[in-house]
């Protein structure tokens, strides 16, 4: 990119363009502290985070029809012209490629996953930096082209290797990405560590950058049941493949504890983010209504029942 198109893209998505090595960095805001449960160290968020209301609440969303007819591919016409080679190749990264899964059980590519982020951005209505957002879902997953694709759950398993990850994720955002989309990625794994719980002290977490990996969270749990679910119930379903049942009941678990940490923001945005994750589990309850009672695997019957998505 060059720097022309810089400037305009640091002007459109709020933040600063910086000569040389240094990051891009927010425009200033007044700041608030919140104490983070647990801790006695703090978290400093944006208290002028604007009001957010989702009017796309339908419960659930109807995630099957998104899949299946694809209409996110109608957004590959809006793909900024600097980024269509790298989102193009990411047609090429496979998603959900664990040794411990079903050899193809999930049919999906990171660039499908980017599509679909966005189309669900731009379906929930926010009051917020909406081109700011959408950026930060077009970028978020550019610098697999140079570090393939590592699942949840080994990242999970395995911390030195979700640490490792991320450092060979900053090296390939530094080939791949202009300073402006760095900052954006940057943010966007703040926010990442933030809904985790795994660093209680950030100087700065915009709501774009929360909403951001929300919905790339949210679409990543939906495809999943949606593919198990679905070939649960089908005739070719053996028990003995099953998923293993972390993988199962991540879901569940990385929700309640994302919808903790919304807690700490101010009280409006974080129901509304919450109203949000809430019908993501509803629809994922959707996928699991449509298997027979006795092939539902059994580790994953309180958790249905404690999302209220279980059958009438």
């Amino acid at each position: 990119m060059n720097r022309g198109v810089a400037q305009l893209v640091a002007r459109t998505y709020g933040v600063r363009e910086v000569a040389g090595s240094n990051p891009v960095t927010p425009t200033k805001v007044s700041k608030v502290t919140l104490i983070a449960q647990y801790t006695s160290k703090a978290l400093v968020v944006n208290s002028a985070l604007p009001y957010l209301i989702i009017k796309y609440l339908m419960l659930p969303l109807n995630y099957q029809k998104i899949i299946e007819n694809k209409p996110y591919t109608k957004l590959l016409k809006e793909v900024p012209s600097e980024l269509k080679n790298q989102l193009h190749n990411l047609s090429l990264i496979k998603r959900f490629q664990f040794k411990e899964y079903p050899k193809d059980l999930i049919a999906d590519n990171t660039l499908d996953h980017t599509l679909r982020c966005v189309y669900l951005a731009k379906k929930i209505n926010l009051r917020l930096n909406k081109a700011k957002l959408i950026r930060t879902l077009w970028v978020h997953d550019i610098p697999k082209l140079l570090t393939n694709d590592l699942t949840v759950i080994e990242k999970y398993r395995n911390l030195d290797a979700d640490k490792n990850f991320r450092l060979r994720e900053h090296k390939a955002a530094k080939k791949l990405l202009s300073s402006v989309d760095r900052s954006l990625l940057d943010l966007f794994n703040k926010a990442d560590d933030f809904l985790k719980w795994k660093v209680m002290r950030v100087r700065e977490i915009p709501l774009e950058s929360i909403a951001a990996k929300i919905i790339d969270n949210s679409e990543g749990n939906m495809t999943f049941h949606y593919f198990v679910s679905g070939w649960v119930a089908s005739e070719a379903y053996n028990p003995k493949l099953l998923p293993p049942t972390d993988s199962l009941i991540h879901t569940f678990r990385i929700n309640n504890i994302m919808q903790n940490q919304l807690k700490l923001l101010p009280e409006t945005h974080g129901k509304e983010l919450a109203n949000l994750i809430d019908t993501v589990l509803k629809t994922i309850g959707t996928f699991w209504k449509n298997v027979p009672q006795e092939k539902i695997p059994s580790v994953l019957g309180d958790y249905l029942k404690h999302s209220n998505i279980t059958r009438n």
